[in-house]
């Protein structure tokens, strides 16, 4: 029982997913909520979609060095996408389009406690990779 209790207070859930562009590449989605018996937040369409808008997105872009924006958000209790923040930075350019990604994303499933079935608020956080062009010779 107190081990439950300590281990629902430090939960981080690792899912190994792909944020890539151009290219796939394993990476993770960090995903930190509070009870132990909740349904996580999901992207409308589940992780695949998501990788699928994402490179959509972020089709036109164009870097010279492999590099990764960390960006923290929350997920409302109606599925909003609220507060999100650059952890890590790759310049103001590629900040933008990920924060413009996620302000522009549609609602997600927001998470559900399974014992209250009550919805409330869940932090994440996605890393997106950004790979640089390979020119073909």
């Amino acid at each position: 029982m107190i081990m439950s209790k300590a281990l629902s207070l430090i939960l981080s859930l690792l899912i190994s997913v792909s944020f890539a562009f151009g290219q796939l590449e394993n990476d993770s989605l960090i995903l930190d909520f509070g009870p132990c018996d909740a349904t996580n937040s999901e992207y409308p369409g589940g992780i695949d979609s998501l990788k699928s808008a994402l490179n959509l997105f972020m089709r036109d872009v164009e870097v010279h060095q492999d590099t990764m924006v960390l960006v923290e958000f929350s997920i409302t209790t109606i599925g909003e996408v609220a507060n999100p923040k650059i952890i890590q930075s790759a310049g103001k350019d590629l900040d933008s389009l990920c924060l413009d990604f996620l302000e522009t994303s549609p609602n997600w499933s927001p998470s559900i406690s399974r014992s209250t079935k009550e919805a409330f608020i869940f932090k994440m956080q996605m890393p997106v990779r950004f790979f640089a062009s390979k020119k073909k010779e």
